[in-house]
């Protein structure tokens, strides 16, 4: 037998009283009244006297659908007993990927939402121990765009684009001419939006343009033209006079931007 302060924090009186237990164990507690002549009379229960569990669990607070994340859990006087996990998405019970043990493991989550992870412990007399976390799942946003492979200084292009889970976010357009990002207005005329728009390169080169978005995490995600050659408009000419003869040698001379390229010389007679 155990002295009734030692065995738990409390008081009992005639009528009773509450305590509180201080350590785990098989009690057998036992009441006992005597009366005038002596003879005693008792009663006896018997308890069993459970650990409180602790559960924590660690979980980044955001993530996105193509990532992994690790949960971790910290368990005390679980013993043996099996974490149970559950989630749920915007309050509803939901599914993950996931490769969770006591100890906690890895989840992805196929879809955005706000979600709630929950690891729970319950002990052999029903009552059950857990902790929860709520994590944030962002999509992939996705921009899809395509423009000519060739085009020359005078002309408009146009770029539409095609826009996958870019709620709330702005798109922001770059230039890189394969010597690095360029300064927009210099090399293009005109500006393109979330939706695209019209655009004229001023000047000839090899382009190349990338979408650029940032989401609420910061992280920056990319998307790219191609390569797109932009050819300057040619300027031909030369000079010939209004009048000549059988026995006079015309010299004709070309000016203009044509480079190496050569020219394609036809000639009508009479009108035709």
């Amino acid at each position: 037998a155990i002295s009734l302060a030692d065995g738990f924090a409390g008081t009992l009186t005639d009528d009773g009283g509450k305590i509180k237990f201080r350590t785990v164990g098989s009690y057998e507690l036992k009441a006992t009244v005597t009366d005038s002549t002596g003879r005693s009379f008792s009663h006896t229960a018997v308890t069993k006297v459970y650990p409180v569990i602790a559960v924590s669990l660690e979980l980044p607070l955001q993530t996105h659908t193509d990532r992994s994340v690790t949960a971790k859990t910290k368990l005390t006087n679980a013993g043996a007993l099996p974490v149970v996990w559950s989630m749920e998405k915007d309050n509803t019970p939901a599914a993950a990927e996931h490769s969770l043990t006591n100890a906690g493991g890895t989840i992805h989550f196929a879809e955005k939402g706000d979600y709630t992870v929950t690891a729970a412990v319950t002990d052999e007399a029903g009552r059950t121990f857990l902790a929860s976390k709520s994590i944030k799942v962002y999509p992939i946003p996705n921009i899809t765009f395509t423009v000519p492979s060739a085009v020359h200084t005078d002309d408009v292009v146009t770029v539409d684009t095609t826009l996958t889970d870019m709620e709330n976010l702005t798109v922001v357009w770059y230039v890189d001419n394969t010597y690095g990002f360029q300064d927009w207005d210099t090399y293009i005329d005109g500006k393109l939006q979330d939706a695209g728009g019209a655009i004229r390169f001023t000047r000839a080169g090899v382009y190349d343009l990338q979408a650029r978005v940032t989401d609420a995490t910061g992280r920056v995600f990319r998307f790219n033209s191609g390569k797109i050659e932009v050819l300057p408009v040619l300027q031909l000419s030369f000079a010939l006079p209004q009048t000549g003869y059988t026995d006079t040698q015309i010299d004709v001379r070309t000016r203009g931007n044509i480079g190496v390229l050569p020219i394609e010389w036809t000639l009508m007679k009479n009108g035709t």
